[in-house]
């Protein structure tokens, strides 16, 4: 480390000179952040550094440069440079830096190097560096496709509503569920798990239908909901349309089986009406008959 020799005279004893030594201004990076939170592989992003003149002296001329050794990250305009004319001592500054993210990016955290040249107030160079480490995460990109639920049913009757979730990103969904929210059913959900990249998870609910549409049917919603890894909760939402009809055929049932009733009752009074005439027929010829088999022996 650079050390800057300055020499005091000192009066009153033998006119003595003396040296003694000054402090090395040093210059720190005290804070870092990411303006918009986070750094997505593919995208832009506002990069700020703050740092700190720790001496107790003034530091002037310094230039702050970023680099990552890969070009993993690098300036999206300029050249990744920023410039302080002058730093008192104990202050603090905050250089902003407009940054790119490769888009072939895993997700995890990638070293940046910050390097700080500046100058003491003899003019006397200085250079210090320090590490930093971006977290980078991948943009997830989940799709509702292949909805169908049955367009017409009968008011008690149960419904399946069907679909997929496709991973359409380069990062995994995570704890993905869907549920539908409609006025004329009841509740159902299912849970699917984690979706790989380029994978489909299945959705199938099963609800009972609880009360009856409008004409033409009414719209429901399917709703998906997914996780990052950091626990970040995306929400995803398709319509779909029932009919929802009233069971209008109870009623046909009940004239039906009031008809049979009186059907068979009709036809067994007949039937007995036939026999009971047919029993008197017969006994009136036997009357008949005897009463002349006894006329005929006089």
């Amino acid at each position: 480390m650079a050390c800057v020799l300055g020499f005091l005279t000192v009066f009153g004893y033998k006119d003595t000179m003396a040296f003694v030594s000054a402090a090395e201004p040093k210059v720190m990076v005290t804070d870092y952040k990411i303006k918009e939170n986070e750094v997505v592989a593919g995208g832009t992003f506002t990069l700020e550094v703050t740092i700190k003149n720790t001496a107790d002296k003034k530091i002037s001329n310094l230039k702050m440069a970023v680099a990552s050794e890969g070009g993993e990250l690098i300036p999206a305009s300029g050249a990744g440079t920023g410039y302080l004319a002058s730093l008192e001592g104990g202050e603090t500054y905050t250089f902003e830096f407009p940054m790119q993210a490769a888009a072939n990016l895993e997700e995890k955290a990638y070293k940046l190097t910050v390097t700080d040249e500046y100058e003491d107030r003899y003019g006397n160079p200085y250079t210090v560096t320090d590490t930093i480490y971006l977290p980078v995460t991948i943009k997830q990109r989940g799709e509702i496709t292949g909805v169908y639920a049955e367009s017409d049913v009968t008011l008690g009757d149960s419904i399946e509503i069907m679909g997929s979730v496709s991973n359409l990103g380069a990062s995994t969904l995570y704890n993905v569920k869907a549920k539908i929210d409609t006025r004329f059913t009841s509740e159902g959900d299912v849970y699917i798990g984690n979706i790989e990249p380029g994978k489909n998870g299945s959705i199938d609910i099963l609800a009972n239908t609880t009360k009856t549409t409008g004409t033409g049917g009414e719209m429901g919603k399917l709703i998906v909901t997914y996780e990052d890894k950091s626990g970040n909760v995306t929400t995803l939402e398709e319509n779909f349309s029932i009919s929802v009809n009233a069971p209008v055929y109870t009623d046909i049932e009940k004239v039906k089986d009031v008809q049979k009733k009186d059907y068979s009752k009709m036809i067994i009074e007949i039937v007995a009406a036939v026999v009971v005439a047919a029993l008197i027929v017969i006994w009136m010829i036997r009357r008949r008959k005897r009463k002349k088999e006894i006329l005929e022996e006089f």
